[in-house]
């Protein structure tokens, strides 16, 4: 399995300027006022978070809660203020249980979420693993520090022809924070320009709204 996995490490924690986007000239062409304050809500609740190749290149861009990028910082940081988090009472659980925490892998994506697992090992030897939201199982790895991974095919989907890793993982960061109504005027846009790949992007965060929507 090791060489189908890739390491990878927080490169930043991004800040957002709600004010420059209420500022760009397009966004009031076809948003509402009760569209904009969802969309500002939106932005003020959740960070972007890049992640880097380690000794490499290649990113991702994530989409963590607001005080998730907080304690994401400050694991780099200064550790000991994360010891009231759950995340950390979580590892210190699991080590007085006799569970040895591994790595963090985020081995698939399903609706354009990024599947995340903690393998550890009990005392007996015998593996155990857990399903994690991507921004715990970054913290996680931080905090009890051990190597954070993804899986290499997951990796490589990123790259669409014509685009970048890092611009495809900026399109749908961007493209997730839309009401259904933005979507809908992107899809338009791109239709009217040809710009099929994007309109592919658009059509995926669209796809996953509508599944989540009916609740698979």
């Amino acid at each position: 399995m090791k060489e189908e996995l890739i390491e990878m490490e927080l490169k930043e924690v991004k800040a957002i300027e709600p004010d420059k986007i209420l500022e760009d000239g397009s966004f009031e062409d076809f948003v509402s006022q009760e569209e904009k304050m969802e969309h500002l809500l939106f932005t003020l609740d959740n960070r972007p978070v890049m992640l880097v190749e380690k000794g490499g290149t290649r990113e991702i861009l994530a989409m963590v809660r607001t005080d998730t990028a907080v304690l994401l910082q400050l694991a780099g940081e200064d550790p000991e203020q994360t010891e009231d988090s759950l995340a950390y009472r979580m590892i210190q659980t699991f080590r007085q249980l006799g569970l040895t925490q591994e790595k963090v892998v985020v081995w698939d994506e399903k609706d354009c979420v990024l599947q995340t697992k903690l393998y550890m090992r009990k005392a007996d030897g015998t593996p155990f693993d857990m399903e994690l939201q991507l921004e715990d199982g970054l913290l996680v790895s931080m905090l009890a520090g051990i190597p954070f991974y993804v899986n290499r095919k997951l990796l490589q989907g990123f790259e669409y022809k014509g685009i970048s890793r890092k611009d495809v993982g900026a399109e749908l960061l961007l493209l997730e924070m839309m009401t259904d109504r933005m979507l809908e005027k992107e899809m338009e846009e791109a239709i009217r320009t040809e710009n099929y790949e994007y309109a592919g992007l658009v059509k995926r965060v669209q796809d996953a709204r509508k599944q989540e929507a009916e609740g698979n």
